[in-house]
């Protein structure tokens, strides 16, 4: 997975906007797909970002390597369909 930032309103701090995860490279480019995105939806009187982290519905590829290696992962919790509000 990769992650992406950008520059809140109070230009003095730095918040994740997207988790992409890479799906391969094609033509000597990498090719990604968010799995988490940022939507901003304005800003606080004391100039907090105000958002949510939404899931895209796309799972990242290594959750089945690491069932493959006998990792599991609960399918009850599943964070990549959830949506999260957040004050930056």
């Amino acid at each position: 997975m990769v992650d992406a930032a950008f520059a809140t309103a109070d230009g003095n701090s730095a918040r994740w906007s997207a988790f992409p995860t890479v799906l391969g490279v094609r033509d000597d480019r990498l090719q990604m797909q968010e799995i988490f995105a940022f939507d901003r939806v304005g800003v606080t009187d004391a100039g907090k970002v105000q958002g949510r982290f939404r899931a895209t519905g796309v799972s990242p590829k290594i959750l089945e390597r690491l069932r493959v290696s006998g990792i599991q992962v609960s399918a009850r919790t599943n964070i990549f369909e959830k949506t999260v509000s957040v004050n930056l």
